[in-house]
């Protein structure tokens, strides 16, 4: 996603997919708060619900999941 988000003429716009996304439960709501935080920090996107989300994906499960480095 690293890839995609700076080939995009407004990366911002994607937001609203993103947001979406974290509903779906699984390994893509990890990935679609990874992506959130990019378009944080390098686009400017105020987000107030972002380490909520972060927080309540803290359990024992997510740390054995393939995507498990996005939490380091």
């Amino acid at each position: 996603m690293e890839a995609v988000i700076p080939q995009l003429s407004n990366p911002v716009m994607f937001c609203d997919f993103l947001k979406e996304l974290y509903d779906i439960v699984g390994v893509i709501n990890v990935m679609a708060l990874s992506c959130l935080f990019i378009l944080m920090m390098q686009y400017g996107l105020d987000y107030c619900d972002f380490y909520e989300k972060v927080y309540a994906l803290l359990q024992p499960s997510i740390f054995i999941a393939k995507h498990r480095a996005k939490f380091h």
